[in-house]
């Protein structure tokens, strides 16, 4: 505390931790105090900073000019304005906090317009300014892309990833944390309900993967890494693993033997093998010994086939032992890799430890991040937030309801979203108990009881319908804004916690509806068992509604949200032709629904997503037109990511095809032999392999003959 009186960087330092709490806890204690010690940081950094002149407006009138002015800043001079811009920003976030008057936004405004500037000032005096190796250099240009790339975060995270990789820069570990932050929650928000296949979802977390593995070793014990391990295996749970490599990626291997029965070894630096990755449907690329050894006597052959002209002498010296006979089939060929691709993965799941992704693996990850520390006791909310949406995707209702109610009870940050999830879990909890009973009572009629049995007559269950009541009574009381608005998803409860009470204490399906708006079905996307299970559980409500509509209130509103939930479900289960009928016949339905009119652009959505998953770019494009048409009704914001995600994609996935559809018309049909030839780069690779387009007049395509060297 001492140093923070004297030393800009103790002083953003010890700013930024009290930040960091008072915005976990938003206790007005805490944003008072955070606040009073980044507003000293701001002094301090004050008295260090350049002082601006009225000549050096003139001194930049040139490039050059310019350039020679921000080349003289000093070290302290630059870090001062460094260290500025941080703290400008954390006082405008926690003055946001506090404050919701029209008076304090425009003021926190023209503040972030400052700390703007601010960050264009030191990306210039990076770019300017001489450093001759001083040890000052890598703690400041880390803090230049990271403040930077933060801003741009919607151009892309090239500054980020270059901030994280220099050593020793201070805020390297930061711009780490933003980028997976970034990958891990953002992209997956925006992107598909269903499925991992579309947008930057597949990239986002191919560079997680890669990432995130470094820090944990730098930092194994970190919270905050540890959780984010456990975000990264939660949602990756049922994720196939080709798509959790990149294009791009190179494994190296060593092998100990040149045997069939030999082990490779994953390696961090080149040995003897390459195996490079790729994510296309049809597996090409993943190689052995074995493999590479049959391409070479392929290479050889076809070196010395005297159709080619002369051979290369050398190379024909080298590869004469490995020649067996005078003939290679293509089949042979293609089973030799696609041996290798099953092996190659075998390897990358023992290895880089796919095979062991799983929701309970996520779980033992966030309570191994609570143990490790005891300090922020709010960063301890996240993750039971996390481990409520652990049990909830399983169907554990009763568990997810228990840390609703622990961050009800601990967490300030939204009491009216954990009172309506706890009350939809122990709603959604009854209902599956009465249809298991009912389940129960057809399969032995000798044993049953009346139909009209219900769960909620027990005395346990009474107990939980009157705890229900209590609970979506107060939701309303506790809305809360921020920044002056109200936060979506707290509207959302409140309506639905009003609709309880005027539909007779009735909801539809509430966990499960919560579980979609959360993205929870794209973490079992590939679990049929559970999917099944909740399929089950929406169709015999269907028919529950079905069976009394004329006694229920708001008949269609309540069937759309199941059908809803039902196609949903269904595209999980790769079904699409019966999950488009699901989402259509929500849409025929939109006259006559009053209330819940975020299941209309839902199922636009869901269509379009479908639409651009068998390629029909012009379907997918109407309903995403579609979607954009509605307004005004429940989490539109968070609905609009999505859609601005997916036009993206759709604008992407268009110019591919023109291209795809461009190179077809114009190329001529035998030019991919040359194309072979001119990226032929000299390299032992043994798929550069030189082709003779005479070749092609062959009678067999399948197999070459080659001539005898005589």
């Amino acid at each position: 505390m001492f140093r923070a009186n004297h030393s800009m960087y103790h002083a953003v330092s010890y700013g930024t931790m009290l930040h960091l709490q008072a915005t976990a806890t938003l206790e007005p204690k805490d944003l008072e105090e955070a606040t009073k010690h980044i507003k000293y940081a701001v002094k301090v950094c004050l008295k260090k900073r350049r002082k601006g002149k009225f000549a050096d407006n003139f001194a930049k009138s040139t490039v050059k000019a310019r350039n020679a002015f921000y080349a003289s800043y000093t070290d302290e001079e630059a870090h001062a304005e460094l260290c500025y811009a941080e703290s400008l920003l954390q006082w405008v976030f926690l003055a946001v906090l506090q404050d919701e008057k029209l008076v304090t936004l425009i003021r926190s405004s023209i503040k972030l317009r400052e700390c703007y500037k601010c960050y264009r000032t030191c990306w210039k005096i990076k770019k300017s300014k001489d450093w001759e190796g001083r040890s000052t250099r890598s703690s400041f240009e880390c803090g230049v892309l990271m403040g930077v790339g933060a801003f741009n975060l919607e151009l892309g995270l090239q500054l980020l990833w270059e901030g994280s990789k220099i050593a020793h820069g201070v805020r390297d570990p930061l711009c780490a944390l933003i980028i997976l932050v970034y990958d891990l929650y953002a992209t997956q928000m925006t992107g598909d309900t269903a499925c991992h296949t579309i947008g930057d979802e597949v990239t986002a977390l191919a560079d997680a993967r890669k990432l995130l593995p470094a820090w944990i070793e730098k930092f194994p014990n970190s919270a905050f890494f540890t959780f984010l391990r456990g975000r990264l295996a939660q949602i990756t749970s049922d994720f196939p693993l080709e798509f959790l490599i990149r294009s791009d990626s190179i494994f190296y291997f060593r092998f100990a033997s040149h045997n069939d029965t030999c082990r490779p070894i994953l390696c961090r630096k080149p040995d003897s093998l390459i195996i490079r990755l790729c994510v296309d449907p049809a597996p090409c690329i993943e190689v052995n010994y074995d493999c590479i050894k049959l391409f070479k006597e392929r290479r050889a052959q076809l070196d010395d086939d005297p159709r080619r002209g002369k051979p290369n002498s050398a190379r024909y010296q080298e590869n004469n032992s490995l020649v067996q006979d005078g003939r290679v089939t293509i089949e042979e060929i293609a089973n030799k890799i696609e041996s290798a691709r099953k092996l190659t993965f075998s390897i990358l799941t023992e290895n880089l430890g796919l095979s062991k992704l799983s929701v309970s693996t996520a779980k033992d990850y966030f309570f191994k991040s609570i143990s490790a520390q005891s300090d922020f006791i709010n960063f301890h909310h996240i993750c039971y937030w996390e481990l409520m949406w652990c049990h909830c995707v399983q169907g554990e209702w009763m568990d997810a309801m228990k840390y609703a109610e622990r961050l009800s009870c601990e967490s300030k940050w939204s009491h009216a979203t954990y009172r309506y999830l706890k009350a939809a879990f122990i709603i959604q909890f009854l209902d599956d108990e009465q249809r298991a009973s009912l389940s129960d009572n057809a399969s032995n009629p000798s044993t049953a009881v009346p139909i009209e049995t219900d769960p909620k007559d027990y005395a346990d269950g009474g107990t939980l319908c009157h705890h229900v009541d209590e609970l979506l009574e107060s939701v309303p009381q506790m809305i809360q804004r921020i920044a002056g608005k109200s936060l979506p998803i707290e509207k959302f409860a409140m309506k639905k916690a009003v609709r309880y009470f005027e539909q007779g204490n009735r909801l539809t399906l509430p966990g499960l509806e919560l579980m979609y708006l959360w993205n929870g079905f794209k973490v079992i996307s590939n679990n049929t068992t559970l999917l099944n299970k909740f399929l089950l559980i929406i169709e015999s409500k269907i028919h529950s509604l079905v069976a009394s509509q004329n006694k229920i209130t708001n008949f269609t509103e309540d069937f759309s949200v199941a059908t809803l939930l039902k196609g949903v479900c269904l595209r999980c289960l790769k079904k699409n032709f019966q999950a488009k009928m699901c989402f259509t016949e929500v849409i025929m339905n939109e006259k006559s629904i009053k209330l819940d009119r975020y299941v209309l652009p839902f199922s636009e959505v869901e269509l379009c997503q479908i639409a651009m998953e068998e390629g029909d770019l012009d379907e997918a494009k109407t309903h995403l037109d579609k979607a954009w048409t509605y307004s005004k009704y429940s989490l539109e914001a968070r609905l609009h990511f999505r859609l601005h995600s997916l036009t993206a994609q759709h604008k992407t996935m268009k110019e591919a095809k023109r291209r795809i559809s461009k190179s077809m018309n114009t190329t001529p049909a035998g030019s991919w032999h040359s194309g072979l030839n001119r990226y032929n780069d000299g390299d032992d690779n043994p798929f550069d392999i030189e082709f003779n387009s005479r070749l092609d007049s062959l009678a067999d395509p399948i197999t070459l003959e080659l001539g005898d060297d005589k």
